[in-house]
């Protein structure tokens, strides 16, 4: 749950969403069906890299190597864990949004997973967390998922950001930078926005002019306004990973 005023999330929250790459239409790429067995990592700059001495283990480094070895032709590798910076010299933000591992060593570590099981043969899923953000919720602090009192939404991985907000698109230039690298595919963890509904400013003005209604003051779902909001919220994240959907495509 991202809070403990709210009960704990339902299991439409957690939203496993893979996006091919390979396909000219919505259905999945070929490799995807023939290569049956994925594996999954989660290799974190944070649990294998150090900054202070600019290197990584070497399961982090040479994870396709050994993948290789297993006879592993697709995996999952991090391009974004939780709330840090990018894993490259992002062009969509400041160099204070870059990870401080790539800030001290420029390097593009999605690039680099790319092009290693590329030239093994094998095919990357990059795993590219949706939610948060620690540089924009630091500098734009309108961008942030509020609830009913106002306060920011906090969950695991830190304060939520809106996908009415600007940060949807920063998202998916982000994306947009990682299918330039190579990237085969994405997994999408988790619902991109709290269920319960949000009362940010963005979503104030959006449910207003679409539904003529204030957000409303209670979470009552027999409340009408309230299951407006319940709607509200779910279509803009539809929205959202129809949009990807179509620019991955």
């Amino acid at each position: 749950s991202y809070s403990s005023t709210y009960p704990a999330m339902s299991p439409y929250s957690r939203l496993l969403l893979f996006v091919s790459l390979l396909s000219t239409t919505n259905s999945l790429a070929s490799w995807y069906d023939a290569i049956r067995c994925h594996a999954h990592t989660r290799l974190s700059i944070r649990g294998f890299c150090s900054v202070t001495n600019k290197t990584c283990q070497p399961v982090f480094e040479n994870a396709a190597d050994l993948f290789k070895e297993l006879g592993v032709e697709a995996f999952v590798r991090h391009s974004k864990t939780g709330d840090e910076g990018t894993w490259w010299p992002t062009v969509t933000g400041p160099k204070e949004s870059w990870h401080p591992f790539v800030q001290e060593t420029h390097r593009n570590l999605p690039q680099e997973f790319i092009d290693k099981a590329h030239a093994n043969n094998q095919k990357v899923i990059l795993y590219h967390y949706p939610k948060t953000s620690a540089y924009y919720s630091d500098q734009e602090k309108g961008w942030l998922n509020r609830d009913i009192h106002g306060n920011p939404v906090k969950y695991e991985r830190g304060l939520g950001l809106c996908v009415n907000s600007p940060w949807r698109q920063k998202y998916i230039q982000q994306l947009l930078e990682l299918i330039e690298f190579g990237a085969d595919g994405f997994f999408f963890d988790e619902f991109p926005q709290p269920y319960q509904g949000c009362w940010c400013d963005f979503c104030r003005v959006k449910f207003q002019q679409q539904t003529g209604h204030d957000l409303p003051k209670s979470m009552n779902t027999s409340d009408p306004v309230y299951k407006m909001l319940l709607e509200f919220t779910t279509a803009p994240v539809l929205q959202h990973y129809e949009e990807i959907t179509m620019i991955v495509n």
